[in-house]
């Protein structure tokens, strides 16, 4: 309750020195409660967009002022400072209402930057202000984050430009620090951009060429893995491999491969994926295909035909389908041993030998293919054509065959797929071997593969001396076996087939870009940065 109140004062306190006192005004209402954060925000926010109202006014009126000789600007300014002090005496203090005032601010000014650089882009367009007007106006628009290509200066002007205007909309005496705000702006992003791109490119370690993602994609399409690193050597990728051993996880991914490039051989020759391929077993399937062979030998002999000029027919050999299928097998038996004699000498002339019996096999193959067609027999022909082919993939398959272990060698397949006579699983293997050689190494010339290594040891060795031998020790142990397995494991494998359809987010990619599509940031920092104490 309010009231007035008589308070009685010693007569040596009044001027006459009689007794007396004075009325006193007493207030014992509770004291009003202070507004909620709710209330305070939206206060805030009118109050924010009523600064750059307020600013307005006080322009014009003193322009006002100007022209006709009138003491408009004063009376504004007194209800402007009003209006201020009214909200600082009930949200001094409040951070709701602050930033709420930010915000109003922010809002009424926003789009202030996007009209004025408008403008000045559509009077250069226009020809009443220079062509460089139009990459400035979309400096002003884009608070200097972009600016059709200009070079950094221009972003600058159009960062100054638009700070100065919509910080000074807020308060006039700040234009200037909103100024040289807008224009560090593009520096300062410029300088994020870059850093990010750094990290960005840190992070994902060097380029990888299109084709070696497309290899990866297509060696796990074929149930190979590789060592992360070559497909895609991230930080972590890269951290991974370092703690396993590159040498080690390359070995453990070629004694995998290995395995993978067994199974797709012996299904490319028809027989099971887990069955042991020996020089017998391909002389045995090579036999059963010769079966059309057989069927070829058995067509009629075409004699031979002299020439007749008189009808312009050249002469013709005789064709002896029976001596031509013993041929064959002549011809491929000697370019098989004379390819066997080539691997183990290098000599070029084993190698010439090889060829020229090659060569020869074709020929006949040709020849016989080109007879039973002759004589209408189109299945005869088919079936010779299939038997052509298995053989011929036996062949591949001994040329890269270790007879002793069984193991097909990848990069013997590699080689001969430089001559295109290479199919289906046979060809993968041989990519494989091309484009990840590490990965395809013949696991005869590797020794033993001991998953714990002297290091995996002296790890587990210096963690036990560092934890005084407790149990945390034998992590140092197993740590660089499970780096190993996982970097050959599933996810970490199909995370590289992936790379090759889409890198996914890059830290830093594209970082300019990223951050020039801020412009409405851009255009509200200097705002925020410059304004009056709130």
């Amino acid at each position: 309750m309010s009231r007035y109140e008589f308070i009685d004062e010693p007569a040596a306190q009044q001027p006459s020195g009689g007794a007396g006192g004075r009325y006193e005004f007493l207030d014992d209402s509770p004291p009003a409660a202070k507004p909620g954060t709710v209330q305070s925000f939206g206060a805030g926010v009118l109050r924010g967009a009523r600064d750059v109202v307020d600013t307005g006014a006080a322009l014009l009126s003193s322009g006002f002022d100007k022209i006709a000789g009138t003491s408009e600007g004063q009376r504004v300014a007194e209800i402007n400072k009003t209006g201020r002090a009214e909200f600082d005496a009930t949200y001094k203090d409040n951070t709701a209402a602050s930033l709420g005032r930010v915000g109003g601010q922010i809002a009424a000014t926003l789009p202030v930057g996007g009209a004025l650089g408008a403008g000045v882009k559509a009077a250069g367009a226009a020809g009443v202000l220079p062509k460089a007007a139009i990459p400035l106006g979309d400096a002003i628009a884009s608070g200097g984050l972009s600016a059709q290509g200009a070079g950094l200066a221009t972003r600058a002007a159009g960062g100054a430009i638009a700070g100065g205007v919509t910080a000074g909309l807020v308060d006039p005496d700040q234009a200037l620090k909103g100024a040289a705000i807008g224009a560090a702006l593009p520096v300062v992003v410029r300088g994020a951009a870059a850093g990010m791109q750094s990290v960005g490119k840190a992070v994902r370690g060097p380029e990888v060429a299109p084709g070696i993602r497309k290899a990866a994609e297509e060696a796990a399409g074929s149930g190979f893995v590789i060592p992360p690193t070559l497909a895609k050597p991230t930080l972590k990728n890269r951290l991974m491999e370092g703690l396993a051993g590159k040498a080690s996880v390359a070995q453990n991914a070629s004694m995998r491969n290995q395995t993978v490039t067994n199974q797709l051989a012996a299904k490319e020759i028809g027989l099971p994926a887990d069955a042991t391929i020996t020089p017998q077993v391909l002389k045995e399937i090579r036999d059963n295909a010769g079966q059309a062979y057989k069927a070829v030998a058995s067509l009629p002999v075409k004699p031979a035909e002299r020439a007749q000029p008189m009808f312009n027919k050249p002469a013709s050999p005789e064709i002896n389908p029976a001596q031509m299928v013993e041929d064959l097998k002549q011809a491929r038996n000697d370019a098989q041993a004379w390819f066997r004699a080539y691997n183990r000498s290098a000599s070029p002339e084993d190698l010439t030998k090889a060829k020229t019996a090659e060569g020869l096999s074709k020929r006949l193959e040709s020849g016989l293919e080109s007879y039973a067609s002759s004589l209408g027999q189109a299945d005869l022909l088919q079936g010779l054509r299939n038997a052509r082919t298995l053989i011929a993939k036996t062949y591949s398959v001994e040329r890269a065959l270790n007879p002793t272990t069984g193991s097909i060698d990848a990069q013997t397949l590699a080689k001969l797929a430089k001559k295109g006579v290479l199919t289906g699983g046979l060809k993968a293997s041989a990519d494989l071997a091309t484009a990840f050689p590490k990965a395809a190494q013949p696991v005869e010339r590797m020794g033993s593969l001991p998953q714990l290594s002297p290091l995996d040891w002296a790890a587990a060795g210096t963690m036990g001396a560092a934890t005084g031998f407790s149990p945390v020790a034998a992590t140092g142990l197993v740590a660089r076996p499970l780096a190993r397995a996982a970097a050959l494991s599933g996810p970490v494998q199909r995370g590289l087939a992936q790379a090759a359809q889409d890198s996914g987010p890059r830290l830093g990619f594209s970082a300019a870009d990223r951050l020039a599509n801020l412009d409405g940031l851009a255009l509200a920092a200097p705002v925020a940065l410059s304004g009056r104490d709130r």
